[in-house]
């Protein structure tokens, strides 16, 4: 499965959490178009949706790990925060998380938003960027 170029470029904005609005104006292309190249890249890669985008785009290494990955942020977790930040790194939707850990979509919405306060994410992209940046700190602590 070979990627075009332009869907190199969509793959990797997508992987730091850019809306296609801003991918169209950095690109130079229209919002219709980059949805397009959104729908295609989750067709050849198998994914379903842009959180799978983006984990894909982490995993792929496209994307550089947040800098900020900070470790007193990560101090502070939970064990269901940690939980929540594998499996939302991971591309799945607060929906599908709720499900797989049994808790409300309400419950593991709140857990996102705690997450992203304490370790400075802005996107759902940051959170999947700052599980690589500690991976690569501390590989046993988050795997």
């Amino acid at each position: 499965m070979q990627l075009t170029k332009r869907e190199q470029d969509v793959l990797a904005l997508t992987g730091l959490g850019m809306r296609c609005e801003d991918i169209a104006d950095r690109l130079g292309i229209s919002v219709y178009t980059v949805r397009k190249h959104r729908s295609n890249l989750q067709e050849k890669l198998g994914r379903h949706g842009t959180a799978q985008l983006v984990a894909h785009a982490v995993k792929a290494s496209r994307i550089a790990p947040l800098p900020q990955a900070d470790a007193r942020g990560v101090a502070t977790l939970s064990r269901r925060e940690h939980e929540i930040l594998e499996l939302v790194a991971a591309g799945l939707t607060c929906k599908e998380a709720a499900r797989q850990l049994g808790i409300s979509p309400a419950t593991a919405r709140k857990h996102r938003e705690r997450l992203m306060r304490k370790l400075d994410a802005h996107h759902v992209a940051d959170l999947a960027r700052a599980v690589q940046a500690l991976r690569q700190e501390r590989p046993p602590a988050i795997r």
